[in-house]
């Protein structure tokens, strides 16, 4: 390695406190895609609920998807 490339590389504690703080990140955006799915399921026992409006629920479905609340 080059020691302009050893300048800039991170320590491995900072390596290892970005990698799992991007696993903790992964795991919650594993977690929202089944919460959000239910929202919009017709289920009545479904756990989470959409309160998006119709306006919010086209802008969203273009941009990130829906916002739920727990029911």
């Amino acid at each position: 390695m080059s020691d302009e490339i050893k300048a800039h590389s991170f320590s491995e504690g900072h390596q290892r406190h970005l990698r799992t703080t991007f696993q903790y990140i992964d795991k919650l955006l594993s977690e929202a895609e089944p919460t959000m799915a239910d929202a919009g399921s017709q289920s009545p026992f479904r756990m989470h609920s959409d309160d998006t409006t119709p306006i919010q629920r086209d802008w969203q479905a273009a941009d990130q998807g829906p916002v739920v609340t727990r029911t």
